[in-house]
Protein backbone atom coordinates (compact mmCIF):
# COMPACT_ATOMS: atom_id res chain seq x y z
CA UNK A 1 0.00 0.00 0.00
CA UNK A 2 1.69 3.77 -0.62
CA UNK A 3 0.47 6.70 0.86
CA UNK A 4 0.77 9.97 -0.68
CA UNK A 5 1.56 13.02 1.35
CA UNK A 6 0.23 16.41 0.05
CA UNK A 7 3.17 19.05 -0.48
CA UNK A 8 1.42 22.32 -0.95
CA UNK A 9 4.06 23.85 -3.59
CA UNK A 10 3.95 21.05 -5.32
CA UNK A 11 1.30 21.23 -8.25
CA UNK A 12 2.47 17.45 -10.25
CA UNK A 13 0.95 16.23 -7.08
CA UNK A 14 -2.44 17.02 -7.21
CA UNK A 15 -2.09 16.46 -11.39
CA UNK A 16 -1.38 12.82 -10.51
CA UNK A 17 -4.20 12.38 -7.78
CA UNK A 18 -6.28 13.16 -10.76
CA UNK A 19 -4.61 11.45 -13.11
CA UNK A 20 -4.13 8.26 -11.17
CA UNK A 21 -8.22 8.14 -10.63
CA UNK A 22 -8.82 8.97 -14.09
CA UNK A 23 -6.19 6.08 -14.85
CA UNK A 24 -8.06 3.83 -12.58
CA UNK A 25 -11.46 4.45 -14.51
CA UNK A 26 -9.73 3.93 -17.78
CA UNK A 27 -8.15 -0.10 -16.79
CA UNK A 28 -11.67 -1.09 -15.32
CA UNK A 29 -13.57 -3.46 -17.54
CA UNK A 30 -16.29 -4.34 -16.05
CA UNK A 31 -17.16 -2.66 -12.66
CA UNK A 32 -16.57 0.37 -10.84
CA UNK A 33 -18.09 1.21 -6.65
CA UNK A 34 -17.17 4.69 -5.32
CA UNK A 35 -18.78 5.61 -1.87
CA UNK A 36 -18.58 10.18 -1.52
CA UNK A 37 -19.55 12.07 0.70
CA UNK A 38 -22.53 15.02 -0.11
CA UNK A 39 -19.78 16.90 -2.72
CA UNK A 40 -19.79 13.71 -4.51
CA UNK A 41 -22.53 14.65 -6.97
CA UNK A 42 -21.16 18.02 -8.10
CA UNK A 43 -17.53 16.48 -8.34
CA UNK A 44 -18.85 13.88 -10.46
CA UNK A 45 -20.43 16.92 -13.06
CA UNK A 46 -18.84 19.93 -12.56
CA UNK A 47 -15.05 18.37 -13.15
CA UNK A 48 -15.09 17.93 -16.55
CA UNK A 49 -12.16 15.12 -16.55
CA UNK A 50 -14.05 12.86 -13.94
CA UNK A 51 -17.14 13.84 -15.93
CA UNK A 52 -16.15 12.66 -19.29
CA UNK A 53 -14.00 9.40 -17.82
CA UNK A 54 -17.55 8.41 -16.20
CA UNK A 55 -19.74 8.80 -19.52
CA UNK A 56 -16.92 6.56 -21.19
CA UNK A 57 -17.42 3.81 -18.65
CA UNK A 58 -20.83 4.17 -19.63
CA UNK A 59 -20.49 3.79 -22.85
CA UNK A 60 -18.12 0.81 -22.61
CA UNK A 61 -21.11 -1.01 -20.24
CA UNK A 62 -18.39 -1.03 -17.42
CA UNK A 63 -21.19 -1.39 -14.25
CA UNK A 64 -20.73 2.33 -12.23
CA UNK A 65 -22.32 2.41 -8.43
CA UNK A 66 -22.35 5.65 -6.50
CA UNK A 67 -23.06 5.87 -2.57
CA UNK A 68 -23.68 9.11 -1.61
CA UNK A 69 -25.20 11.92 0.46
CA UNK A 70 -28.23 13.08 -1.44
CA UNK A 71 -29.61 17.12 -0.36
CA UNK A 72 -31.70 19.78 -1.75
CA UNK A 73 -28.43 21.50 -2.35
CA UNK A 74 -27.35 18.64 -4.68
CA UNK A 75 -30.19 17.27 -6.13
CA UNK A 76 -29.91 19.16 -9.56
CA UNK A 77 -26.51 17.24 -9.39
CA UNK A 78 -27.46 13.86 -8.33
CA UNK A 79 -30.25 13.88 -11.20
CA UNK A 80 -27.43 14.37 -13.81
CA UNK A 81 -25.34 11.54 -11.89
CA UNK A 82 -28.02 9.24 -12.10
CA UNK A 83 -27.70 9.57 -15.84
CA UNK A 84 -24.54 8.19 -15.44
CA UNK A 85 -24.21 5.55 -12.59
CA UNK A 86 -26.68 3.42 -10.56
CA UNK A 87 -26.94 5.90 -7.19
CA UNK A 88 -28.06 5.35 -3.55
CA UNK A 89 -28.29 7.39 -0.40
CA UNK A 90 -26.90 7.10 2.15
CA UNK A 91 -27.65 9.44 5.00
CA UNK A 92 -24.32 11.75 6.41
CA UNK A 93 -22.35 9.33 4.30
CA UNK A 94 -18.15 9.98 5.22
CA UNK A 95 -14.90 9.06 3.83
CA UNK A 96 -14.36 8.48 0.13
CA UNK A 97 -13.25 5.38 -1.59
CA UNK A 98 -13.28 3.65 -4.89
CA UNK A 99 -12.73 0.25 -6.15
CA UNK A 100 -12.62 -1.15 -9.42
CA UNK A 101 -11.88 -5.53 -10.36
CA UNK A 102 -8.36 -5.26 -8.72
CA UNK A 103 -7.56 -1.64 -7.33
CA UNK A 104 -8.71 0.53 -4.30
CA UNK A 105 -7.96 4.19 -4.41
CA UNK A 106 -8.89 6.43 -1.42
CA UNK A 107 -8.40 10.60 -1.27
CA UNK A 108 -8.63 11.33 2.53
CA UNK A 109 -10.56 14.40 1.39
CA UNK A 110 -12.50 14.41 -1.87
CA UNK A 111 -11.53 17.00 -4.35
CA UNK A 112 -13.75 19.57 -5.26
CA UNK A 113 -13.84 21.58 -8.23
CA UNK A 114 -10.08 22.75 -9.04
CA UNK A 115 -9.27 22.51 -5.63
CA UNK A 116 -7.98 18.72 -5.36
CA UNK A 117 -6.49 16.98 -2.43
CA UNK A 118 -3.12 15.43 -3.17
CA UNK A 119 -3.32 12.67 -0.10
CA UNK A 120 -4.35 9.50 -1.42
CA UNK A 121 -4.50 5.77 -0.68
CA UNK A 122 -3.89 3.55 -3.28
CA UNK A 123 -3.61 -0.37 -3.19
CA UNK A 124 -3.76 -3.29 -5.62
CA UNK A 125 -2.91 -6.19 -2.78
CA UNK A 126 -6.23 -8.75 -3.16
CA UNK A 127 -7.08 -8.53 0.25
CA UNK A 128 -7.05 -4.84 0.47
CA UNK A 129 -9.43 -4.39 -2.65
CA UNK A 130 -11.30 -7.14 -1.71
CA UNK A 131 -12.07 -6.01 2.06
CA UNK A 132 -13.19 -2.47 0.45
CA UNK A 133 -15.62 -4.37 -1.80
CA UNK A 134 -17.20 -6.13 1.05
CA UNK A 135 -17.35 -2.48 2.97
CA UNK A 136 -19.11 -1.21 -0.22
CA UNK A 137 -21.43 -4.28 -0.53
CA UNK A 138 -22.33 -3.66 3.53
CA UNK A 139 -23.04 -0.22 2.83
CA UNK A 140 -25.07 -0.31 -0.51
CA UNK A 141 -27.49 -2.21 1.01
CA UNK A 142 -28.11 -0.26 3.59
CA UNK A 143 -28.47 2.49 1.40
CA UNK A 144 -31.91 3.42 -0.88
CA UNK A 145 -32.52 4.25 -3.93
CA UNK A 146 -32.03 7.94 -5.17
CA UNK A 147 -35.07 8.27 -7.19
CA UNK A 148 -36.39 7.67 -3.38
CA UNK A 149 -34.78 10.46 -1.63
CA UNK A 150 -35.10 12.65 -4.45
CA UNK A 151 -38.98 11.92 -4.63
CA UNK A 152 -38.77 12.94 -0.75
CA UNK A 153 -37.40 15.96 -0.92
CA UNK A 154 -38.90 17.15 -3.96
CA UNK A 155 -42.51 16.37 -2.51
CA UNK A 156 -41.40 17.56 1.59
CA UNK A 157 -41.93 13.51 2.50
CA UNK A 158 -40.47 13.08 5.69
CA UNK A 159 -38.48 10.10 4.79
CA UNK A 160 -39.88 6.37 5.81
CA UNK A 161 -38.27 4.46 9.06
CA UNK A 162 -38.62 0.97 9.49
CA UNK A 163 -36.46 0.25 12.93
CA UNK A 164 -35.65 -2.79 14.78
CA UNK A 165 -35.23 -1.82 18.84
CA UNK A 166 -33.81 -4.48 21.18
CA UNK A 167 -33.37 -2.49 24.18
CA UNK A 168 -36.36 -2.41 26.42
CA UNK A 169 -35.92 0.68 28.16
CA UNK A 170 -35.58 2.36 24.90
CA UNK A 171 -38.86 0.67 23.86
CA UNK A 172 -40.87 1.88 27.03
CA UNK A 173 -39.88 5.36 26.03
CA UNK A 174 -41.07 5.18 22.62
CA UNK A 175 -43.83 3.85 23.42
CA UNK A 176 -44.84 6.57 26.33
CA UNK A 177 -43.52 9.32 23.68
CA UNK A 178 -45.79 7.80 20.85
CA UNK A 179 -48.54 8.58 23.19
CA UNK A 180 -48.02 11.75 24.64
CA UNK A 181 -47.40 12.68 20.96
CA UNK A 182 -49.96 12.01 19.26
CA UNK A 183 -53.01 14.48 17.94
CA UNK A 184 -55.99 12.78 16.63
CA UNK A 185 -56.25 8.78 17.36
CA UNK A 186 -54.62 6.01 19.25
CA UNK A 187 -55.34 2.15 18.46
CA UNK A 188 -54.07 -0.23 20.49
CA UNK A 189 -53.97 -4.34 20.89
CA UNK A 190 -52.96 -5.57 24.35
CA UNK A 191 -52.72 -9.53 24.11
CA UNK A 192 -52.71 -10.48 27.45
CA UNK A 193 -54.15 -9.66 30.90
CA UNK A 194 -50.55 -9.59 32.48
CA UNK A 195 -49.44 -7.45 29.39
CA UNK A 196 -52.27 -5.36 30.62
CA UNK A 197 -50.66 -5.04 34.30
CA UNK A 198 -47.38 -4.49 33.03
CA UNK A 199 -48.71 -1.25 30.75
CA UNK A 200 -51.28 0.19 33.78
CA UNK A 201 -47.86 0.07 36.25
CA UNK A 202 -45.76 2.09 34.16
CA UNK A 203 -48.64 4.47 34.12
CA UNK A 204 -49.83 3.79 30.37
CA UNK A 205 -53.68 3.85 31.16
CA UNK A 206 -53.65 7.24 33.30
CA UNK A 207 -51.81 8.47 30.14
CA UNK A 208 -54.25 7.23 27.48
CA UNK A 209 -56.84 9.74 29.64
CA UNK A 210 -54.71 12.25 29.88
CA UNK A 211 -54.59 12.69 25.95
CA UNK A 212 -57.99 11.99 25.70
CA UNK A 213 -59.26 14.72 28.32
CA UNK A 214 -55.63 17.25 27.49
CA UNK A 215 -56.00 16.67 23.56
CA UNK A 216 -59.49 15.01 22.82
CA UNK A 217 -57.56 12.19 21.00
CA UNK A 218 -59.92 9.30 20.20
CA UNK A 219 -58.34 6.45 21.87
CA UNK A 220 -59.26 2.58 20.24
CA UNK A 221 -58.24 -0.32 23.40
CA UNK A 222 -58.50 -3.75 22.35
CA UNK A 223 -57.68 -6.46 24.83
CA UNK A 224 -58.64 -9.79 26.55
CA UNK A 225 -61.37 -8.28 29.41
CA UNK A 226 -62.65 -12.07 30.60
CA UNK A 227 -60.60 -11.24 33.77
CA UNK A 228 -62.78 -9.02 35.27
CA UNK A 229 -60.25 -7.66 37.97
CA UNK A 230 -58.56 -6.52 34.55
CA UNK A 231 -61.75 -4.87 32.79
CA UNK A 232 -62.72 -3.19 36.47
CA UNK A 233 -59.02 -1.84 36.93
CA UNK A 234 -59.09 -0.30 33.37
CA UNK A 235 -62.40 1.04 33.75
CA UNK A 236 -61.66 2.42 36.96
CA UNK A 237 -58.78 4.65 35.19
CA UNK A 238 -60.42 5.83 31.95
CA UNK A 239 -64.11 6.45 33.32
CA UNK A 240 -62.82 8.95 35.22
CA UNK A 241 -61.78 11.34 32.00
CA UNK A 242 -63.78 13.92 31.15
CA UNK A 243 -64.11 12.86 27.50
CA UNK A 244 -64.79 9.23 28.46
CA UNK A 245 -66.30 9.62 25.15
CA UNK A 246 -63.62 9.51 23.47
CA UNK A 247 -62.59 6.16 24.97
CA UNK A 248 -63.75 2.66 23.32
CA UNK A 249 -62.56 -0.26 25.15
CA UNK A 250 -63.46 -4.08 23.31
CA UNK A 251 -62.89 -7.10 24.33
CA UNK A 252 -60.59 -9.52 21.92
CA UNK A 253 -59.99 -13.13 22.84
CA UNK A 254 -56.58 -14.47 24.26
CA UNK A 255 -54.36 -16.11 21.85
CA UNK A 256 -51.00 -17.87 22.74
CA UNK A 257 -50.34 -17.31 18.58
CA UNK A 258 -50.46 -13.74 19.53
CA UNK A 259 -47.59 -12.02 21.74
CA UNK A 260 -47.16 -8.34 20.29
CA UNK A 261 -48.74 -5.28 21.47
CA UNK A 262 -49.81 -3.31 18.40
CA UNK A 263 -50.13 0.41 18.78
CA UNK A 264 -50.88 2.91 15.88
CA UNK A 265 -50.99 6.98 16.54
CA UNK A 266 -53.11 9.09 14.31
CA UNK A 267 -52.66 6.28 11.35
CA UNK A 268 -49.00 6.88 10.60
CA UNK A 269 -46.87 5.91 13.43
CA UNK A 270 -46.57 2.42 15.11
CA UNK A 271 -44.97 0.09 17.42
CA UNK A 272 -45.37 -3.50 17.66
CA UNK A 273 -43.28 -4.81 20.59
CA UNK A 274 -42.64 -8.31 21.03
CA UNK A 275 -43.74 -10.15 24.26
CA UNK A 276 -40.57 -12.56 24.95
CA UNK A 277 -42.18 -13.82 28.64
CA UNK A 278 -45.66 -13.20 29.60
CA UNK A 279 -45.09 -14.48 33.25
CA UNK A 280 -42.35 -11.37 34.19
CA UNK A 281 -43.96 -8.97 36.73
CA UNK A 282 -42.66 -5.53 34.69
CA UNK A 283 -43.02 -4.25 31.50
CA UNK A 284 -39.05 -3.90 30.61
CA UNK A 285 -38.75 -7.60 31.95
CA UNK A 286 -41.79 -8.67 29.94
CA UNK A 287 -40.57 -7.48 26.69
CA UNK A 288 -38.47 -9.58 22.98
CA UNK A 289 -38.22 -6.20 20.68
CA UNK A 290 -40.48 -4.24 18.70
CA UNK A 291 -40.20 -2.71 15.63
CA UNK A 292 -41.23 0.90 15.01
CA UNK A 293 -42.33 2.51 11.72
CA UNK A 294 -43.42 5.92 10.60
CA UNK A 295 -45.33 4.86 7.50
Amino acid sequence: MVKKEKNDNDDKKEKNVVAALLEILSRSKSNVDICADFRAPSVSIEVEPYNKALAVLRNRGVRLRQITDITKDNLSFAKELMKLAEVRHLDGVKGNFMTSEKEYLAPVFLFQKENVTSQVIYSNVKEVVEQQKYLFETLWTKAIPAEQIIQELEEGIKPSVLEIIRNPIEIQNIFINLIKSSTKEIMIMIPTTNAIRCQADIGILQLLKKVATDNHVNIRILAPLKDHSVEQKIQNVLSCSSNSSLIQLRNIETSSATKSTIMITDRKKSLVTEINDDLKDTFIDALGFATYSNS
